[in-house]
């Protein structure tokens, strides 16, 4: 998680913006790169990992990337046109995996700069995470349930993301580590 907050705060220097998108991240995907939308994952017949290493492979093709109509990523790529210009960035910019974390944050900076510059600058001038993650939900994310109740436990997210990492200007490295640990569970690792 850390180095998603680095990569998108070097590139956005608001924390509130950095919080508000990832607690957004963390609503689409878990903040899990190799996320294969839940509900697609018995159409496709492939889990996370699978339909990672099928498109990391070829086995998957790209056209089959582009139309299956799932979500993806960090941030749920679902659209053909939006799936097509992340796994041409990735292949394209030496990253060779389709669920590389730094790949897939430079491709959402990407998006922002060049096609939601109106959100990239409301992102950048954000006062608060509420402010930023409703920001991002709406233009960016554009889910089905835009409510209120939806838009606050996204920014709630958010505001995790902001109180963990923005102590002082030091980093809490045990919820660091609790964060990462409760991740590797969901993944089904064990101890």
């Amino acid at each position: 998680m850390l180095v998603i907050w680095n990569r998108l705060l070097a590139a956005l220097g608001n924390e509130y913006a950095v919080a508000g998108i990832m607690g957004n991240l963390e609503a689409e995907s878990g903040l899990k790169s190799s996320n294969l939308q839940n509900s697609y994952e018995k159409t496709i017949g492939m889990n996370d990992v699978q339909y990672t290493q099928a498109v990391n492979s070829r086995q998957y093709s790209r056209n089959s990337f582009l139309s299956d109509h799932a979500g993806y990523g960090l941030a749920q790529w679902t659209h053909w046109s939006r799936k097509q210009n992340l796994y041409d960035f990735i292949f394209n910019n030496g990253y060779n995996d389709i669920s590389s974390v730094n790949g897939q944050i430079d491709f959402l900076y990407k998006e922002l700069k060049e096609s939601y510059g109106s959100v990239l600058k409301k992102l950048i001038a954000a006062t608060s995470v509420k402010e930023a993650s409703d920001v991002f939900c709406k233009e960016f994310e554009r889910p089905a349930n835009q409510s209120e109740e939806n838009l606050k436990k996204r920014s709630d997210k958010g505001q995790k993301w902001y109180d963990m990492y923005h102590v002082n200007g030091s980093i809490n490295y045990q919820k660091e580590m609790q964060t990462i640990y409760e991740c590797l569970q969901r993944m089904g690792f064990k101890q």
